[in-house]
């Protein structure tokens, strides 16, 4: 009943008649795009006029791309157009050439609008207190996410482009995707770079604002901050100094650093309540009959920030998830968890906690391809080994992308971001449809829900925590983004969540990357998931305890079972052992720099030391037990680890080498970053082939396959 209200209401407003329905809805707990009540493929082309050679005119290799697309049965096109803003209405020309131009050779297409929502340079210069401002004065580039004049207008300007799109386009349209901020993600303006932002008066307005509604009276604010001169009126943003902090200290507890600690979560709640009342507005507009998307959740991606993940404005994705405004969460795939032929196409955000949802999760593929090198694309990925070389080349990463995507039963898009023709080759969209013909059409029928044996957790209030002053390079960037990598080789597939999603996971063994603030009610769920599970603890997990607001020893022995002391004069370089050598780890890792805490196990009767640090003082340990645990101290987790510790907790490795395994149920792929014989348990006494090549690889269990680097196998029993 609800839901046709709101449709009957959106019709109202929009006075159209909806063509189609699209929507996404969760069956057998898995989310699958639906139109008129029906699964389709969740496969796109994504493209902009906006950038590149043709930004002027309409001559796009993307329109060609765009009818490819939908001959290999990719229904929806993403398309960028420009907000329409107070005064500016000659943009509505501007979107009508586009829409023209893309309806003239696709009339048949349906169009999903990424609506660009930054304010034009007249807004700006009308309303300088509401942009934003960095430490040293300088503007930041663009609106401030906390002002309430920006948030009013932007919310005008995409009502106005949904009833403008809705009464001339209606028929054609999938759904909208607003953004903006940084790169259109909604992440902020200059947040990779070394200064901090927030020093302009509508951030000053609303993080007073904040404050009472947090604390409630002043005496609970000077209590929290130990400043009895603070109140409501007078509290001001954190300096930069304040905010940086000492370099070599790598957490921040409240009990020291409540103002800073406030100011980052004031900052990520301002940032998901504007992108959350972006998809009110498309509710209020067009109800759930058209698709809602975003570019959200960068919690392992931004991670490595210069001061901090704290800063980034996605730290908030709970709350996201918790909305209905938005059906499907987006990114491109990571950039920084190497995503090129050796690499192994890993999302940027807890993909799994997204699905669990009931948000339909999508990986925006924009590979350098071979078409964008000879094209000269001025690409932000030209630090992948340079792109793709040739067709074949290409064709590796596609179809390892591919494979992530379906393991995951996620939905992605090929993107080509300045609109010169990355894709404009039928010989890539027919191995999209060879894919959708021989593998997806079985997947899409009987999905299975992704519960890979292998989770990695990531705790956003534990994020916040991390200092600035660089030290989450030899901290997080190991942990949290370069950890997904490691993992990604280990010989099974894996999972990433989000802490709280950690009883259902129901994975053999988990990692958890970043647990660093609890309190009592986590470290209880997570010490008894410990006696289920094995589990892998890194860098200082339970360090800070949220009850008292301190640091602490005692929670991190409360959480791990490890009693710990702190080390003193080491970096977090580490040494195997004999055992640790082994168990087929590195005779050395982690990085030469120290960020304290540094944390040192003390052992127990039948511990094994696996690495110590340089005074030999235990630096990775593992308990045995019913279940293992081990106390990883240094931050860096290698792969040899990870997959060591996997067989120790019974997970099916289907390799022991460091390829790439993609799985769900039936669904077998293995890529290999590297030439080679690979030796490939698939568990079970049968027949093999390869799915897509038809090549017989004969009886299992044991498999020997000899592929080239990006060669892919989809492994299926023989008839």
């Amino acid at each position: 009943m609800v839901r046709k209200s709101l449709s009957i209401l959106a019709m109202f407003f929009c006075g159209v008649s909806f063509a189609a329905d699209f929507s996404v809805e969760s069956r057998n707990g898995v989310p699958q795009l639906l139109k008129d009540g029906e699964v389709i493929p969740p496969r796109m082309f994504m493209g902009n006029f906006y950038y590149g050679k043709y930004a002027k005119g309409i001559n796009s290799p993307m329109i060609e791309e765009i009818k490819m697309a939908s001959n290999s049965g990719a229904m929806i096109t993403s398309i960028v157009v420009h907000g329409v803003w107070k005064n500016e209405e000659w943009e509505y020309k501007e979107l009508d050439r586009v829409m023209t131009a893309v309806l003239k050779d696709n009339p048949n297409a349906y169009y999903l609008i990424r609506v660009r929502l930054n304010p034009p340079a007249w807004w700006g210069r009308q309303y300088p207190d509401e942009m934003m401002r960095l430490e040293n004065g300088r503007s930041g580039g663009g609106a401030s996410v906390a002002s309430e004049r920006y948030r009013k207008d932007v919310k005008e300007a995409l009502r106005r482009v949904i009833r403008h799109l809705e009464k001339n386009y209606g028929k054609n349209i999938a759904g909208y995707h607003p953004a903006g901020a940084n790169s259109s993600e909604w992440f902020y303006l200059g947040c990779q770079a070394k200064e901090f932002n927030g020093y302009d008066p509508a951030t000053l307005i609303a993080w007073r604002k904040w404050l009472r509604a947090k604390y409630k009276t002043e005496q609970a604010l000077q209590k929290a901050w130990k400043n009895s001169a603070v109140t409501f009126e007078n509290a001001t943003v954190p300096t930069g100094a304040e905010r940086r902090g000492e370099k070599k200290r790598g957490l921040r507890s409240p009990d020291e650093a409540a103002n800073i600690l406030d100011f980052g979560t004031f900052q990520n709640e301002s940032m998901v309540e504007i992108v959350l009342s972006l998809g009110q507005v498309i509710r209020e507009e067009v109800g759930r009959r058209r698709l809602s998307v975003i570019f959200f959740g960068y919690v392992y991606e931004l991670s490595p920030l210069w001061n901090g993940p704290g800063v980034s404005g996605h730290l908030a994705l709970r709350k996201l998830l918790d909305s209905p405004c938005f059906d499907m969460v987006t990114a491109p795939f990571s950039y920084n968890a190497d995503r090129s032929r050796a690499g192994s196409g890993i999302a940027m955000s807890a993909a799994e906690s997204i699905m669990k949802s009931g948000k339909l999760w999508l990986n925006e593929d924009d590979t350098y391809t071979h078409l964008a090198v000879q094209n000269n694309d001025n690409d932000c990925s030209k630090d992948i080994e340079g792109g793709a070389q040739n067709e074949e080349e290409t064709l590796d990463i596609l179809r390892r992308n591919l494979a992530v995507t379906l393991a995951g039963n996620y939905a992605i898009w090929w993107m080509d971001l300045y609109g010169n023709g990355r894709y404009k080759s039928q010989r890539l969209w027919d191995e999209m449809d060879i894919w959708a013909q021989k593998v997806e059409k079985d997947i899409l029928q009987s999905p299975k829900p992704y519960r890979p044996e292998i989770a990695v957790f990531v705790d956003p209030v534990s994020l916040n925590c991390v200092s600035a002053a660089e030290t989450s390079r030899p901290t997080t960037k190991e942990a949290v983004s370069l950890l997904r990598r490691n993992a990604s080789k280990a010989g099974a597939a894996f999972g990433a969540w989000l802490l709280d999603d950690l009883p259902a996971a129901k994975a053999k063994l988990n990692i958890f990357s970043a647990a660093y603030a609890l309190n009592k009610e986590q470290r209880a769920m997570l010490r008894k998931h410990a006696t289920e599970a094995a589990s892998l603890w890194v860098w200082a997990p339970g360090y800070i305890d949220l009850d008292t607001g301190r640091k602490s020893l005692k929670s991190v022995e409360e959480v791990t079972s490890f009693e710990v002391r702190e080390v003193n004069h080491c970096t977090f370089r580490v040494k195997a052992t004999l055992a640790g050598i082994q168990a087929g780890l590195p005779a050395e890792f982690g990085a030469k720099e120290t960020v304290y805490p540094i944390l040192s196990p003390k052992l127990r009767k039948g511990d094994i030391v696996l690495a110590v640090y340089s005074d030999n003082s235990p630096a990775v340990v593992m308990r045995p037990g019913k279940k293992i645990s081990v106390f990883c101290g240094t931050t860096t987790v290698p792969t040899e680890l990870i997959r060591y510790l996997a067989g120790q907790a019974g997970v099916h490795l289907y390799t022991e080498q460091d390829a790439c395994v993609y799985s769900n149920g039936d669904f077998i792929a293995v890529y290999a970053p590297y030439d080679g014989e690979f030796s490939v348990n698939t568990g079970a006494r049968a027949e093999y082939m390869d799915k897509l090549s038809g090549k017989r690889l004969g009886g299992g269990p044991l498999l020997k396959i000899q592929m080239k680097k990006g060669d892919i196998v989809l492994l299926t029993k023989a008839k």
